[in-house]
């Protein structure tokens, strides 16, 4: 994966979060990416960021999830910051490419189930680049109200199982999951939604390699 990397030569790299599996006992836990990052790390400077899904938020929610150990979120994004990766907790960066200002907001993990997208980023500005990053792609509606001209999301590992001229079968969030990887659009927004590299916690793919993305973005 690194030489696929090194090929493409990004602008930058963005990571929509579950790197962390769900369970207390893993030995190494996430340390694929943190090997990754040392690859890519030693002979190149891009620009990665990060936000947060549900497998590193768990803890916050015990009601709902009982995935990780105290710390193991705050341990673990310490790691990737020392890598160089610019984690994204509900936060705005603005980055600059060949003269174009690009606003990149970062979306944590909310397992709440209220996204309240506005309160916790703020507004967007319509006269400029707008870019999301978000783990879960269902609530793509509230992205392109709130603003967002393109959305990198994934969560669902492409529907795990996928069917020809249907799609993918089964998500997190249940059977044929509307956004299940792909390119979708939404009045004047596009959402960008990854199958991803893993296969936690079934692992299962059939029909559905795992990708790395590679977007170019061009101005009008």
């Amino acid at each position: 994966m690194v030489k696929k990397i090194n090929k493409i030569k990004p602008d930058i790299i963005v990571i929509t979060g579950d790197m962390l599996n769900n369970s207390h006992d893993i030995p190494n836990n996430g340390e694929v990416l943190i090997k990754l990052l040392e690859n890519l790390n030693n002979n190149n400077n891009y620009p990665i960021y990060y936000v947060t899904g549900e497998h590193e938020e768990g803890l916050y929610y015990e009601d709902r999830n009982k995935y990780q150990k105290e710390g193991t979120k705050e341990a673990y994004e310490e790691k990737l910051s020392n890598l160089g990766v610019k984690v994204l907790n509900d936060e705005q960066t603005t980055i600059t490419i060949q003269d174009a200002k690009i606003n990149l907001y970062g979306l944590k993990e909310h397992l709440s189930g209220e996204i309240q997208i506005e309160e916790r980023l703020g507004e967007t500005n319509e006269n400029e680049v707008n870019i999301l990053l978000s783990h879960r792609p269902f609530y793509f509606d509230e992205y392109a109200d709130w603003g967002a001209d393109l959305v990198f999301s994934g969560d669902t590992h492409g529907g795990m199982l996928r069917l020809p001229f249907i799609g993918g079968v089964v998500s997190t969030e249940g059977f044929f999951p509307e956004y299940d990887g792909s390119l979708f659009h939404k009045v004047n927004s596009l959402m960008v939604v990854s199958r991803g590299l893993g296969n936690n916690p079934v692992p299962l793919r059939l029909n559905n390699r795992p990708e790395v993305v590679e977007i170019t973005l061009k101005s009008k």
